[in-house]
């Protein structure tokens, strides 16, 4: 027996990761990243000039291509500048937990053979800095000030250009490492054209519109963060307001304040916004989709209304 998908074929088309995301100029005007706690915006226009600007300026400091640059950072702009540029300069992207220990940060960035760091000031004096170290990274980029590290933020402002590099769809993309399940954690190699074929067939199930503004509060060094909160979302033209961590209050005010249409969450996440009393002191009327990973299906609408004007079009769904 043949089982087919209710879906359309999908056509994958041949390209890289970033073009593939970034590649639509006519949404350059359009809000693309929003820092959650500062407010600082980044249109789809300043991101593609500022992926630009940092492969640019990682090449012309020496990047290879095939060089593993790790992201050791929690959500954030620079995280989505720093992961497109890398890409863009024929790199390896690893992605690292902000919560992982120093032997663990320094097991992968060995284990990854990475030559490129991108953390926080906070990191690079304490744990990262000392993996990265260990581990024998040749630069660390930090995001703020930080004695040991390079100002991430020069890459943006430099003008040495480097050589422009051919990146393909069969190229190496990302180098994640398992959850260690069985046994310790393993790096997984995905091309280009792996991430690309994931968002073209999962585009057409979570349906991704370029009038959403998506709540990026899962992280984005871990897969379902990184290719639905951020890859989809920006390669639909849609808005991403980011989290650095989950915060009840905050979360809430995010989808109040930039009026947030979809919300990708875990279970506990799902629990706190059904039972937790704060939850009536926001206006979420604005959310269409709540959707957690691995729940079939949950509603989280409780007996007496927590959004006075919502529509029954408008209530979460899953």
């Amino acid at each position: 027996m043949i089982f087919r998908s209710p879906y359309e074929e999908v056509t994958v088309p041949e390209t890289s990761l970033p073009a593939f995301v970034l590649g639509e100029p006519e949404r350059a005007d359009r809000a693309a990243v929003v820092d959650g706690l500062s407010g600082r915006v980044m249109t789809h226009g300043e991101l593609a000039e500022a992926v630009r600007r940092a492969a640019s300026a990682l090449a012309g400091r020496g990047l290879a291509k095939g060089d593993v640059f790790a992201i050791w950072c929690p959500n954030g702009v620079e995280f989505v500048v720093a992961y497109y540029g890398a890409l863009a300069a024929g790199a390896v992207v690893t992605t690292i937990n902000p919560m992982a220990t120093a032997q663990d940060g320094e097991r992968q960035l060995a284990h990854a053979g990475a030559r490129w760091l991108l953390t926080t000031a906070d990191l690079v004096a304490g744990k990262a800095g000392a993996a990265a170290e260990a581990a024998g990274v040749d630069q660390v980029f930090a995001v703020g000030e930080a004695a040991a590290a390079t100002p991430f933020a020069e890459l943006l402002e430099s003008k040495e250009a480097g050589p422009s590099v051919a990146v393909g769809p069969d190229d190496p993309a990302l180098l994640p490492f398992s959850s260690g399940t069985t046994g310790l954690p393993k790096g997984v190699v995905l091309s280009h054209r792996n991430l690309v074929a994931s968002l073209c067939a999962t585009a057409q199930v979570h349906r991704v519109r370029a009038d959403d503004t998506v709540v990026a509060i899962l992280p984005l060094f871990h897969i379902y963060g990184m290719q639905i909160a951020m890859n989809l979302a920006l390669h639909a033209g849609a808005t991403i307001v980011t989290l650095p961590r989950f915060d009840l209050p905050a979360f809430l005010r995010l989808v109040q304040d930039h009026g947030v249409t979809r919300a990708d969450v875990v279970p506990p996440i799902v629990l706190a916004l059904a039972k937790h009393p704060a939850v009536d002191d926001y206006d979420l009327s604005s959310l269409r989709v709540v959707r957690p990973p691995r729940l079939r299906s949950v509603r989280i609408w409780r007996t007496r209304a927590r959004v006075a004007s919502a529509a029954a079009s408008s209530r979460p769904t899953a």
